[in-house]
């Protein structure tokens, strides 16, 4: 398109449509396709397998990078200390 003998253009982009949903939401899903942006941290156990596992294959995910400490911070987590001390401690009163 001209303007005051200004050439001017449009380029359009393709759009898909697609939707979003929290990992807490996804549990029990199986799903085609999974884009998987997992955060900065674990929030709660078993969290990163929840969002890892619902798609039906591998060939279908997408993983955001992330760090090795995002895998491994779990174990320094005070829920984590706590429910292993509990199992410990129920443990024993078992044998008792």
């Amino acid at each position: 398109m001209k303007i005051n003998n200004i050439m001017h253009e449009r380029q359009q982009l393709p759009l898909a449509l697609a939707w979003a949903l929290t990992i807490h939401k996804s549990q029990g899903m199986m799903l085609d396709k999974v884009w998987v942006d997992a955060g900065k941290r674990e929030y709660c156990s078993g969290m990163s397998y929840v969002a890892l596992s619902r798609v039906r294959s591998l060939s279908s995910i997408v993983i955001e990078p992330m760090t090795f400490d995002r895998l491994t911070c779990i174990g320094k987590s005070e829920t984590l200390k706590y429910r292993l001390n509990e199992e410990t401690r129920l443990k024993h009163c078992k044998m008792n």
